[in-house]
């Protein structure tokens, strides 16, 4: 795989569908509102209001760092989970040198922006994600539970957050 940008339908479909699963095994499946394949591509996923709620103005400035950082984490989850699904699952193939490069470069930049990070505490959270992700998404279980999750948002254009669980409930056992 070598590139961010869809090919097609399903491979957009496996993209939103990873997210979802990153969304679950990190525990975060409470911001999920529902995936939309026919939504813009940064929008496919919809979360909750409460992810994009701030911290009250009379948080310290380590808790709000913190939160920023948090939020940060689960952001970078949720791309390589995209890349990830689509390139192990869908394509069985893993990324190329330079999509990884990219990947990381972006993330620079927003880890910078959005809680002053250094390049080498991205890369350290990009590589801890990326070693996590891909051994979830190279399990033959998740692969069969990713490909029913793309089909449903496929053939149903928009699925909420209690069908995507439904479909995602076997990773409580795994």
């Amino acid at each position: 795989m070598n590139s961010l940008k869809y090919t097609d339908e399903t491979d957009r479909a496996y993209g939103l569908g990873g997210m979802a699963v990153a969304m679950v095994v990190w525990e975060s499946d409470r911001y999920i509102h529902m995936l939309d394949i026919e939504a813009s591509a940064d929008q496919g996923l919809r979360l909750t209001p409460d992810f994009y709620m701030i911290r009250s103005p009379k948080s310290s400035p380590r808790a709000t760092w913190n939160d920023s950082v948090e939020k940060f984490q689960l952001t970078a989850g949720l791309i390589i989970s995209n890349i990830l699904c689509r390139a192990l699952v869908k394509d069985r193939q893993e990324i190329s040198t330079q999509l990884r490069q990219t990947i990381v470069s972006q993330l620079r930049e927003e880890g910078a922006y959005v809680a002053d990070l250094t390049d080498n505490e991205v890369e350290t959270i990009f590589s801890k994600a990326y070693n996590y992700f891909h051994s979830i998404f190279s399990h033959p279980t998740i692969a069969g539970l990713c490909g029913k999750l793309a089909e449903s948002v496929q053939s149903e254009r928009q699925i909420y957050r209690e069908q995507i669980l439904e479909i995602l409930a076997p990773l409580q056992r795994i």
